[in-house]
């Protein structure tokens, strides 16, 4: 499956699939429905990601990673459009999602020298039952936006629970030992950035960016579209 570029929408433009307008190709979004995605402000918190005044850090569900940004809140027309791409097939969405990220990035990240953009990966039956990883599609069009290498380093190597029925502890009891390192000497002293959809309680992140730490890495650096506004429980 292929996302739509910014190349090609010059020549197919794209319509926002809410209001049927027709998407600039300098936009991520129709500027009509841009006025409804909440995005995140300069002043955030590294270790959580949530604007200050929102930080939850000290809480027991919320792991800290070592840097952490999102580019919107999960709320409103990003959580339907993070929804069609991941369970829906609306991979168009994907190009302009990575613009956004790489734009973020770009912006809290500026003084960063990265070696390479990996991403949450899936397990093959997982993967092989959805036709695809929506991180991996944008870890590679993240890396292509920001002229990295994409590095398929990591592996989930047992499944487990689907996240979103689980309180934030039981995350993160549900993957511990679920991800490990290929090879160690493809992230030994490298700084990378490590990609995913969506951040709720870190605990992906958190078990993804220890593994690469742990192999030799020598800093780990997440970005995703966008943090759920999640206070306990479950979703």
């Amino acid at each position: 499956m292929k996302y739509q570029s910014r190349f090609s929408r010059i020549f197919f433009p794209e319509k926002c699939d809410r209001c049927g307008q027709i998407i600039p190709i300098v936009h991520n979004f129709c500027p009509h429905c841009e006025e409804n995605i909440t995005a995140i402000g300069e002043a955030f918190c590294e270790k959580c990601g949530y604007e200050n005044g929102s930080c939850f850090c000290e809480s027991e569900f919320n792991p800290t990673l070592p840097h952490i940004t999102a580019v919107y809140m999960y709320t409103g027309d990003i959580r339907e459009r993070i929804h069609a791409m991941k369970f829906r097939g609306r991979l168009s969405f994907v190009g302009d999602f990575a613009a956004a990220m790489a734009q973020r990035v770009r912006q809290v990240y500026a003084d960063v020298q990265f070696d390479g953009v990996c991403f949450a990966p899936m397990t093959k039956t997982a993967e092989k039952e959805r036709g695809y990883n929506q991180s991996r599609l944008l870890a590679k069009a993240l890396a292509y936006e920001l002229s990295l290498p994409l590095n398929d380093c990591l592996a989930k190597t047992k499944a487990t629970q689907k996240q979103h029925k689980l309180t934030g502890q039981e995350r993160k009891e549900n993957l511990k030992g679920s991800f490990s390192v290929r090879t160690p000497a493809e992230v030994e002293g490298k700084v990378l950035l490590l990609c995913d959809d969506i951040k709720t309680t870190g605990a992906t992140l958190s078990e993804c960016a220890n593994e690469l730490l742990s192999a030799g890495a020598k800093d780990v650096y997440c970005i995703c579209i966008a943090l759920a506004d999640y206070k306990g429980g479950k979703e």
